[in-house]
């Protein structure tokens, strides 16, 4: 049985990853629902104690990239931005509403006070992963993609350019029919299918080809807008596939468009790892390294009816395990009770109701205890709807849950 129980998260989880035979070059830790602080809170900790025991240099959050750009640089005082303010970078530094929270504000208030006189090597990064796609609407690629453009149009390459600006600009048009809300509901309502569109793919992918035939030379050369054109390029073709995949009327269409955004994740992850150990913080559903679900429609919404279905595709934990291998270890959280969030006290045959009869205190589960979790028990049923509860296969698919006591 291999159970650790500590006043101190933070410590359980390094004393689990020096067990191992290394380091995991990307460490995935989940929560099993979004709003609750007391889950980045503990991720703070964890982090905050692996950069200053194991090497790690980097936080990706489940939040926009593109826009995390606009943290990474004021944490790290890079010149351009001094004029920014802490409240700036909150507001527009972030997506899905993360910038609201507290524990993150605390996040980049730690990494730009670390930061500070500290070398670029030894700076911590803290970023997003996810692709700009809200739940409302997905937007279009016009920034990242003319940023594609205007970083190969200002290189000495030795290729051509398919297209000049111009044509990309009038192919690419106004943003609103790109950002149609019903979109998501209704493939009719998506620019996707459009003539236009099909063109503005195809000249992404030859810019993107672009870049990466001359990626080494200039990664050779130290080009400091690389990194930031290489994921211009990766958030640009993503959300031209993502908006080609709302134009089809099929029956798994929402489970496609959860399957793009998290072949997205796993690519701006990937690129993020080959520079120093990266802590992932988002849902365990995107995070884990089998197959997700999520119970899916089953309402109206603006007139237009949404069938009820269960979705199911590969989240960017899966497509990381299959590329990293041991080098990829996840962790999920969960928790006893938290009765401001409509989440009480779980029933003792479930697996949350297992890890409270623990004695009080945080507690870290893994290896052959964590497999005696697995006794088909029954799902806990809360009144949260976001809340995922712990079932047996996202048990196989761990090396460890953290649990929480109270997150009140």
């Amino acid at each position: 049985m291999t159970t650790t129980h500590d006043s101190n998260p933070a410590a359980l989880v390094y004393r689990l990853l020096t067990d191992r035979r290394a380091m995991p070059q990307v460490l995935g830790f989940g929560e099993p629902v979004h709003g609750i602080e007391a889950f980045p809170r503990v991720r703070n900790e964890v982090f905050e104690h692996l950069v200053e025991h194991a090497g790690f240099r980097t936080i990706a959050l489940e939040s926009d990239a593109w826009a995390g750009r606009l943290v990474d640089v004021w944490v790290r005082h890079t010149p351009g931005c001094e004029g920014l303010t802490e409240d700036q970078v909150m507001a527009h530094g972030f997506s899905h509403g993360f910038g609201d929270s507290p524990a993150n504000r605390d996040l980049v208030r730690w990494a730009r006070e670390r930061n500070a006189g500290l070398p670029a090597g030894d700076q911590v990064r803290v970023t997003g992963f996810d692709g700009p796609m809200e739940m409302v609407a997905t937007p279009s690629p016009r920034a990242t993609l003319l940023h594609l453009y205007d970083y190969l149009s200002g290189r000495d390459l030795d290729r051509a350019l398919p297209c000049d600006r111009d044509t990309l600009t009038r192919l690419l048009g106004a943003d609103e029919p790109w950002a149609e809300p019903m979109a998501m509901l209704d493939p009719d309502r998506s620019v996707g299918g459009e003539q236009r569109v099909r063109e503005v793919r195809l000249l992404a992918d030859d810019l993107t080809r672009t870049l990466e035939v001359e990626a080494p030379a200039l990664r050779r050369a130290g080009d400091p807008g690389l990194e930031d054109a290489e994921l211009a390029a990766r958030t640009a073709t993503g959300l031209l596939a993502h908006h080609t995949a709302m134009a089809r009327p099929s029956d798994d269409r929402a489970g496609l468009l959860c399957a793009l955004r998290d072949t997205m994740m796993a690519d701006n992850v990937a690129a993020l790892a080959r520079r120093t150990p990266v802590l992932l913080f988002a849902h365990h559903q995107h995070l884990r390294t089998g197959t997700s679900t999520m119970a899916w429609g089953g309402v109206t919404i603006a007139g237009v009816h949404v069938p009820p279905t269960m979705l199911r595709w590969q989240p960017a934990g899966a497509h990381l395990a299959a590329r990293l291998g041991d080098g990829y270890a996840v962790i999920a959280t969960t928790v006893g009770h938290a009765g401001e969030h409509s989440i009480g006290e779980p029933d003792p045959s479930t697996a949350e109701g297992a890890l409270a009869a623990f004695p009080p205190g945080s507690r870290l589960v893994a290896g052959q205890e964590l497999r005696d979790l697995r006794t088909g028990r029954p799902a806990r049923a809360t009144s949260h709807p976001g809340y995922f509860p712990i079932d047996d296969d996202l048990l196989d698919e761990l090396d460890a849950v953290l649990f929480l006591r109270d997150a009140d």
